[in-house]
């Protein structure tokens, strides 16, 4: 029998944390995943759940006070990422991993023009000046924006929030990466453009053969664009599964609670015709905060379904289908008590 291919991205064990005055912040704690080599991994949960540290923490871009804990794994096509030095690990971010930001308007540079700003990647990973240029436009028509050579002597201030994140896109994608981490790439923009940057994602993805970890708040999204989701709360991973096993049989409580929220078009058209428009579900309370996450499950406080053992031991991933883990004690039956191996 044929081993299965190794995972491009592996992370084991990776725990950050944060010196604070109010106490060390754990706001990654032991969180293990993979991602294959062209896969859509979706990473999902509420503010404050840390999912945008993970994404920071993967390329190393955790600042003091921050710190990525001893006893932490992430490896990268083989590769240890947390042994690199740093002229290393510069060479592999921009070529070989890759980050699009949310918010356009503040990643990008006020003061140069959006084509050198994409040149420049080329240019820091050792491309000449003209090649940089040429590459530059390319990635820009590539990405839809019209006129690219026009455009790409322009300032982010004269293009629209869309072109923007198209600008972001091209950055991310010139070098070719083997993995692009997108945090919240359409947080900002309307619903139509959403719709756009993300079937501009999937189709770049799909010619290039890039890798994606795409990180939002947001299940629709995730359910666009994604083949395999991972749900994050207080630091850590409450479930992971395929995308269509998890919408249609979300498992632990958190994610129930965020399906519910989903406005659905059925409730609007419903709503048209005269009859109520059925409330949206919301969670009540908020995440604990990092420099004190509770014992036990840490939703408990949030759940509806929470009993004594969830306030006296903390549940472990337990596997509740093919490919299908939850950190819920509310998994463990007779005949589903195996405990997810790691990731």
């Amino acid at each position: 029998m044929t081993a299965p291919p190794a995972p491009l991205l592996a992370v084991r064990a990776l725990r950050t944390t944060f010196e604070t005055d109010a106490g060390l912040a754990v706001a990654v704690d032991g969180v293990s995943f993979d991602v294959g080599a062209g896969e859509a991994v979706g990473l999902v949960g509420e503010s404050g759940c840390g999912k945008s540290v993970t994404a920071l923490s993967l390329l190393r871009l955790v600042r003091p006070p921050g710190a990525i804990d001893t006893g932490s794994e992430i490896r990268f096509d083989g590769g240890d990422l947390l042994a690199l030095d740093a002229d290393a690990i510069r060479r592999v971010r921009g070529a070989r991993i890759s980050m699009i930001f949310q918010e356009p308007m503040t990643a990008l540079n006020p003061v140069h023009p959006v084509g050198d700003q994409v040149a420049e990647v080329v240019r820091a990973h050792g491309g000449g000046a003209r090649d940089a240029r040429e590459r530059a436009v390319e990635m820009l028509r590539l990405t839809g924006i019209p006129d690219p050579a026009v455009r790409a002597r322009q300032y982010p201030h004269q293009l629209s929030g869309g072109m923007r994140q198209r600008v972001m896109i091209a950055m991310a994608l010139v070098m070719h990466p083997a993995l692009v981490i997108a945090d919240e790439p359409t947080t900002a923009l309307d619903v139509t453009v959403q719709a756009q940057i993300l079937d501009l994602l999937a189709d770049l993805r799909a010619r290039l053969g890039t890798a994606l970890l795409l990180i939002t708040h947001d299940l629709g999204v995730i359910a666009e664009s994604t083949s395999r989701v991972i749900v994050m709360y207080a630091g850590e991973i409450v479930e992971e599964a395929p995308v269509t096993a998890l919408f249609a049989a979300p498992h632990h409580p958190y994610t129930r609670g965020l399906m519910a929220a989903i406005p659905r078009l059925d409730d609007a058209r419903a709503a048209d015709g005269g009859a109520r428009r059925p409330r949206l579900a919301d969670i009540p309370g908020s995440v604990p905060p990092a420099t004190a996450w509770p014992a036990g499950c840490r939703f408990r406080a949030r759940c509806a379904s929470a009993w004594d053992r969830c306030a006296a031991e903390h549940p472990p991933l337990y596997r509740v289908g093919e490919r299908h883990v939850s950190r819920c004690h509310l998994a463990d039956e007779p005949g589903r008590r195996v405990v997810a191996s790691t990731p």
